[in-house]
């Protein structure tokens, strides 16, 4: 992929450039946005789909869905202001990922972390993590505690048929790690 446009942003070359480098079989398409915001789209198809980067510049850049049409206006369904984090989350993606969706799995490894790593950071053994990424059903607290532990903070949306609302008031107790269910069955 070569650009001849001298305007491209450092952050879009670099994520243009390593995205060649991981996967030089993608087809990307990269498109100038409007002239007054600066903005750029790429779009990127893989073997088993395709998906929309958008970057902003003081927003960083958005995911979405690219079965979506994007209106003017919309939020993106994912952020990163990082262009490593964005390029993990890309190689999820390629491999068998969907824009808008990651598991506990896959929040762990775009942040960077091992299971091992995550299970210091919870005081907890390596094959419990193993374990909780596999759950279907978690625990507020315990999803409290590994998204603590990765760095986040969780925040809660409710929707209801013809309106959204985030939740407020919903936080972790005061309840000890050693009392999260991270090796119960339930």
């Amino acid at each position: 992929m070569e650009f001849s446009d001298k305007d491209v942003p450092s952050e879009v070359r670099q994520f243009l450039e390593a995205l060649e480098t991981m996967h030089p079989d993608l087809s990307v398409l990269a498109e100038k946005g409007g002239e007054k915001q600066g903005d750029w789209w790429i779009d990127v198809g893989h073997q088993s789909g395709s998906f929309t980067v958008h970057w902003e510049p003081k927003l960083g850049f958005g995911l979405h869905p690219a079965s979506d049409e994007v209106a003017f206006g919309e939020l993106p369904s994912e952020r990163y202001e990082d262009t490593v984090m964005l390029l993990r989350r890309v190689e999820q993606l390629v491999v068998d990922g969907e824009v808008g969706f990651l598991d506990l799995r896959d929040l762990r490894k775009v942040q960077g972390f091992s299971q091992a790593e995550l299970a210091t950071r919870l005081g907890i053994q390596q094959a419990a993590v193993s374990k909780v990424e596999r759950r279907q059903d978690l625990h507020l607290d315990t999803l409290f505690a590994i998204i603590d532990a990765l760095g986040g903070t969780l925040e809660m949306k409710v929707k209801f048929p013809g309106w959204e609302v985030p939740l407020r008031n919903v936080t972790r107790t005061n309840t000890s790690i050693e009392d999260l269910s991270f090796s119960s069955g339930h």
